[in-house]
């Protein structure tokens, strides 16, 4: 994992596609409109990877 890609904040979406498997698209997808940026909050990524088994 890169230096700078977790932090208090979160976590790059790069380093959540890493950690889980699940394709950038699909992530983005089910993103929607909150796809904008490159940092994913700790409770949208933990949503996210249990949405997108």
């Amino acid at each position: 994992m890169p230096a700078g890609s977790l932090a208090a904040k979160g976590l790059t979406k790069a380093a959540w596609v890493k950690l889980t498997g699940v394709s950038l698209g699909r992530l983005d997808k089910w993103l929607g409109s909150e796809s904008s940026g490159d940092w994913l909050a700790w409770d949208l990524a933990l949503t996210a990877k249990e949405n997108l088994k």
